[in-house]
């Protein structure tokens, strides 16, 4: 790469030509690897893309944070293994505890998205549109505690159940059962919303 320091300032920018020449130079390598990790008979439970896809996400959020010293390509690489590897062994970890049920596992993951698939308005909106969907957001946000809220604007970010419960430092599971509190108390909201 031409100009490292710039680069490196690109991505902690989130700058989308320095991101897609993040993605070309280490998206599929990033993929293999995670995929090399994962033994056959967790592969239909673990998949490496959405492995993939939050490491990306710790990653730029790190960088963003300025957490990582990145002194060439090659300790990026060597950053960017350390976090595949250790994000695909705490996916198959949890896969692995309690002997999870596929189809339970299933149900589940249908049950704890209800609370938070929210179909966000469209850009080319009217305001009039966007407005009552912030007024309806407002409204269910007003309605969860400090931690239900940062869970669910998470979920929004599209931050994933084992990231969520990495940031708020507790496991998984809790992030699970709250989202599935949150789903029980506001289901008839969120219906409503979703309808509208």
């Amino acid at each position: 790469m031409e100009d490292w320091k710039e680069y490196v300032t690109g991505l902690r920018a989130g700058e989308p030509e320095a991101c897609t020449q993040f993605w070309i130079e280490f998206g599929d390598a990033m993929k293999r690897l995670s995929d090399r990790n994962i033994s056959p008979n967790m592969q239909q439970r673990v998949d490496a893309e959405d492995v993939v896809q939050s490491v990306c996400r710790t990653f730029f959020r790190r960088a963003n944070e300025g957490e990582f010293l990145l002194e060439d390509s090659n300790s990026l690489w060597r950053l960017l293994c350390a976090i595949t590897v250790a994000k695909t062994r705490r996916h198959i970890r949890f896969h692995r505890s309690q002997k999870r049920d596929v189809d339970a596992e299933q149900r589940q993951s249908a049950s704890s998205n209800a609370a938070t698939d929210v179909n966000l308005p469209e850009q080319g909106e009217r305001p009039e549109q966007q407005a009552e969907f912030a007024d309806q957001l407002d409204h269910i946000f007003a309605q969860l505690d400090d931690e239900e809220r940062r869970i669910v604007e998470a979920r929004l970010q599209g931050f994933d159940n084992f990231d969520i419960a990495e940031q708020l430092e507790c496991s998984e599971r809790t992030v699970r059962r709250i989202l599935n509190r949150i789903e029980t108390r506001l289901h008839g909201d969120i219906v409503e919303m979703l309808a509208n």
